[in-house]
């Protein structure tokens, strides 16, 4: 269950690969791939449940909840440049968590548009986590959220229920903003936030202490680890590599 998810330099997009829950964003849940590149959301208008939606937009950002297992249960995520000084974000594909941060669990064959959060303009979004798949996305005014699955807190949002849509983690202004942020792929997993002060923050998942804040209880939200006031950079490893802004 492979795939291959692409921006390219004219702000299309394109996938490759395993479909069967709405992956290909063409409003088909094909279990192989066609074999060829597909656009979503520029779909054949002759396709029944296709659409358009993102023929002609200029995508900045893509994200996919991917995972360090074979488990193709994704979601994709593309962020739109929309040239009036605001941007959408789209999302389709898997959603039995509410990582289609849309307020419910179904699933998407088309790239479907989010709300924003409070009307806040998104600048970045990432992904992880597979089946149990989660989003983060970053506002223009310093604030994180996230959607999708969240058994032990590894969204941040002070809570360890699923979120379906996108809720509000921290708000990083009075910090600096976010100057680097890493994850790890698992359905689980940590984050860490180095902030623009150079202070380190991290949460979830930490049975064998690796949020390094002296203990092994997991964080449901943001802690901020020692006094550290120069850190210039993070990086998660524990499940094969991870990502990281």
């Amino acid at each position: 269950y492979r795939f291959v998810y692409a921006l390219w330099d004219d702000g299309s997009i394109a996938f490759s690969g395993y479909g069967g829950h709405g992956q290909q964003g063409i409003g088909a849940t094909d279990s192989s791939s066609p074999g060829v590149f597909v656009n979503p959301g520029y779909g054949n208008v002759n396709r029944t449940g296709a659409t358009t939606v993102l023929r002609g937009k200029k995508v900045i950002r893509i994200a996919i909840t991917a995972t360090t297992t074979s488990n193709a249960s994704n979601a994709l995520y593309a962020l739109v440049d929309n040239g009036n000084g605001t941007n959408t974000l789209y999302a389709w594909g898997y959603n039995g968590y509410g990582q289609v941060p849309r307020g419910s669990t179904g699933n998407q064959s088309t790239p479907l548009a989010i709300t924003n959060p409070n009307g806040e303009k998104i600048v970045d979004v990432w992904a992880a986590g597979g089946q149990y798949g989660k989003v983060w996305v970053l506002t223009s005014v310093g604030k994180m959220y996230a959607a999708g699955y969240d058994n032990i807190g590894q969204l941040g949002t002070n809570s360890t229920g699923n979120k379906s849509t996108l809720t509000l983690v921290k708000d990083w202004t009075s910090l600096g903003g976010i100057k680097k942020f890493a994850f790890s792929q698992h359905q689980y997993g940590m984050c860490a936030v180095v902030t623009g002060n150079g202070q380190l923050w991290t949460w979830g998942e930490n049975a064998r202490g690796q949020l390094g804040i002296s203990s092994t209880t997991d964080k449901t939200t943001p802690t901020r680890v020692s006094t550290y006031t120069n850190v210039q950079n993070v990086w998660i490893a524990g499940h094969n590599q991870d990502n990281t802004m």
